[in-house]
């Protein structure tokens, strides 16, 4: 009777913040989606619809007996699909976090899930990769949870799918996976030589090409001293004739 009475007097009070004259707050729970079981365990403390859920805080729920973990996430869901959030349920999100981590369970933010989106699937009750699995095809019912995040989720668990194959091969056959890099060496040393190979050959007909063009500067010298020989000779024969027709007068 203290903790409802406790409850009772807590929706009393001025709403913790600014709620809308909306028609869905006056409202039954079950009208307007609330299960009957979680619908029962508030009216029973006297908070009959959202008008007055909208009173509580997330400690308050702590008074209502036999709600448990999974009937305060219901209520969070209950709200969040109203655009409604309930003041101190962050804190209590977090607060579970911690519990389930000291009880030993591998949360999805220790697994490497975003933190942004770890806490839009907390609210939903989903902390661990069971728990997501599960529920993997009721993430279109979290609100706020759009295309972005449900992309983010997918591609986060088909890399660890990736990883965990990798490291269960790695770990189930050692002698495939050093056969597999031995083999990859081979191929590379093989590249290797064939590449030395190739600039080897390149060398050689460098070298060639060099010696190719000293032979042709050897030729055109040859020529050019050929060329004036020859016109040295014509000079000579044809100054010749002259004093010869000179000396005849």
């Amino acid at each position: 009777m203290e903790e409802q009475r406790r409850i009772t007097n807590i929706t009393e009070e001025q709403p913790k913040d600014n709620i809308t004259n909306d028609w869905k707050q006056t409202m039954s729970f079950t009208d307007l989606g609330l299960t009957p079981r979680v619908s029962n365990l508030l009216q029973r403390y006297g908070i009959t619809n959202l008008e007055r859920l909208l009173h509580l805080d997330y400690n308050d729920l702590r008074h209502v007996k036999g709600l448990g973990i999974k009937g305060k996430n219901e209520i969070l869901m209950f709200l969040h699909n109203y655009g409604y959030e309930m003041p101190g349920e962050d804190s209590a999100l977090e607060y579970q976090s911690l519990v389930r981590r000291e009880q030993g369970e591998e949360l999805l933010e220790d697994l490497g899930l975003p933190q942004t989106v770890c806490k839009a699937l907390n609210r939903y009750g989903i902390y661990t990769m069971d728990s997501l699995i599960k529920n993997l095809s009721n993430l279109d019912e979290i609100p706020n949870f759009g295309t972005r995040k449900r992309e983010i989720v997918v591609a986060w668990l088909k890399d660890l799918k990736s990883k965990e194959e990798d490291t269960i091969v790695q770990e189930q056959n050692p002698s495939q996976t050093v056969s597999s890099l031995q083999a990859r060496n081979t191929e590379l040393q093989q590249e290797n030589n064939a590449i030395q190979q190739r600039i080897d050959k390149k060398q050689i007909l460098l070298k060639e090409y060099q010696q190719l063009i000293e032979e042709k500067c050897q030729l055109l010298k040859r020529e050019q001293d050929l060329d004036r020989q020859l016109a040295q000779l014509r000079g000579e024969q044809n100054a010749t004739p002259k004093q010869i027709t000179k000396t005849t007068k």
